[in-house]
């Protein structure tokens, strides 16, 4: 995307990762952040690889929130536990689920609601 554009010191010309072991990225919403911790479980699913999912654990939680696209998240780290190191390439893009407990249906979809009414009643001063 840069190129022909003139870079300055400091500016990262190129990434290098190890192919035996990669790491996972993964951007979680502020409003779920809690709900994660040190060592949890969870599966990725790569777009290059949608019947596949992927388990990892949990490494390690940036302690301050990225605001990117007009959304707050935390970056949590996550490694993965058996990979195929032929199929997976730096760069690569999915969608992560961390197992974080069981809840009803109801508190699934009604709990958001109650978080945002929560937040306004605050705003409110009541």
């Amino acid at each position: 995307q840069l190129l022909g554009a003139p870079v300055q010191r400091g500016d990262t010309l190129l990434t290098i990762a190890p192919i035996e072991s990669f790491r996972l990225m993964i951007e979680v919403d502020e409003r779920d952040i809690s709900e994660v911790t040190l060592k949890q479980a969870g599966k990725v699913a790569l777009v290059s690889l949608p019947g596949n999912s992927l388990p990892f654990e949990v490494l390690s939680i940036t302690p301050a929130a990225v605001t990117k696209e007009e959304r707050n998240f935390f970056e949590v780290e996550g490694k993965l536990k058996a990979t195929n190191a032929i199929t997976l390439r730096p760069g690569l893009e999915g969608v992560a689920k961390i197992q974080a407990g069981k809840r009803t249906m109801i508190w699934v979809l009604s709990h958001r609601v109650i978080e945002w009414a929560k937040i306004t009643l605050w705003k409110w001063g009541l």
